[in-house]
């Protein structure tokens, strides 16, 4: 069984723009959380984090949890594929190539879910104006990242590889979203976040035996990284994917750079260049175009 779509409406534009904003401050608290982490701590503490965020609501409201045992292994499959591996294939793909060239490989996803998507269900069929506005956005993306691009390594590939497998991941874990049914977004997201810390947590025992604890900005920026990046985003986020398709809410791959630019702009007062503004209008221009008949 799988959710019906509906058609976007303003207020998913407004929300996938939401999503895309706050995604983009990600990049900054993660900047100041490696200072003193690194990065499978990172991404063991955002999750965990998220968990017990949402854990009370999700007890609060009485949400109930499913019983299906087939929903429980999608659920075990998603909570996988859209946080342990993609965070920890992206990490160990960064030691090889440039954050630019990683951007590219994850600006790849939306080509990715459209294909899946079009064999995998049965209501996000490929068309000419969602392919139209899936290149619209990764021509956005290679004009944004400019030279970044062309900073070439011998293991490059290897690290490509890696990336490119993580955006595979995240599609993947969209797909499974989209058949979960008879779930709350609250709950889903609570569950999800739970199974990943149970995963990361004896990896996190074994690898960092010693552990200081200091309170400075890095904890700070995990909180929250773990509060309003990962764990209400997330809600959101599933929410999107089954109301309107996966293929809509992977367009959020083109929307983050231009944000986590704007971000820079506003709070470290790194100014954007004019590519950045003409990157940004033809993000906005595929997402208008994608939805004509």
């Amino acid at each position: 069984m799988q959710v019906k779509l509906k058609t976007p409406q303003v207020k998913d534009y407004i929300n996938l723009f939401a999503l895309s904003a706050i995604w983009g401050t990600a990049f900054i608290g993660i900047e100041i959380a490696i200072k003193q982490f690194d990065f499978l701590q990172v991404t063991f503490a955002r999750v965990f984090i998220a968990f017990l965020f949402l854990l009370p609501f999700t007890l609060y409201k009485k949400v109930l949890f499913p019983k299906d045992k087939k929903i429980w292994r999608l659920l075990f499959l998603s909570s996988m594929l859209n946080t342990a591996i993609p965070f920890s294939l992206i990490n160990v793909g960064q030691e090889y190539i440039t954050s630019g060239m990683s951007a590219l490989m994850i600006g790849f996803g939306p080509f990715v879910t459209l294909i899946l998507a079009h064999y995998m269900t049965n209501d996000e069929n490929i068309s000419k104006y969602k392919l139209y506005s899936v290149v619209c956005g990764f021509m956005a993306l290679t004009l944004l990242l400019g030279d970044n691009l062309f900073d070439f390594n011998i293991k490059q590939l290897q690290g490509q590889g890696l990336v490119l497998l993580a955006s595979l991941s995240y599609a993947l874990s969209s797909l499974l979203i989209r058949k979960i049914y008879d779930v709350s977004y609250l709950s889903l997201s609570c569950i999800m976040f739970g199974i990943s810390s149970f995963i990361l947590f004896p990896i996190i025992l074994y690898l960092y035996k010693d552990f200081n604890f200091v309170l400075n900005d890095s904890i700070f920026a995990l909180v929250y990284l773990g509060i309003l990046p990962t764990a209400i985003t997330s809600i959101y986020r599933v929410k999107l994917v089954q109301e309107v398709g996966i293929q809509f809410m992977s367009q959020v791959a083109y929307l983050i750079p231009i944000f986590a630019l704007i971000w820079a702009w506003l709070i470290l007062g790194e100014i954007p260049k004019t590519i950045t503004l003409l990157a940004l209008f033809i993000v906005l221009f595929g997402l208008y175009i994608r939805n004509k008949k």
